[in-house]
């Protein structure tokens, strides 16, 4: 949704009860956090919807090695949800 003229978070308000599980990458589609995608704002239009749904990594590839990006990533993800 990076690419369309509306914030990621207006297209999840906007799609409220349809969405079912969300796929999120950062930027240049590796594991969120060391790009420069706004996933707060995300989190946030979640939590104000009361999605309960998946959300779920979706990267071409990593940022580095696996066992030291994706505990960063589960991490990151995580304080985004609980700052939102």
């Amino acid at each position: 949704m990076q690419w369309e003229k509306e914030s990621s978070a207006d297209l999840i308000r906007r799609a409220g009860r349809w969405l079912k599980h969300i796929h999120v990458a950062d930027d240049t589609r590796v594991e969120p956090g060391p790009g420069k995608l706004d996933f707060l704002s995300g989190f946030k239009a979640m939590k104000e919807i009361g999605y309960e749904g998946y959300v779920v990594v979706e990267c071409r590839s990593l940022s580095g090695a696996g066992d030291e990006v994706l505990p960063k990533c589960v991490s990151y993800l995580r304080d985004m949800q609980q700052r939102a």
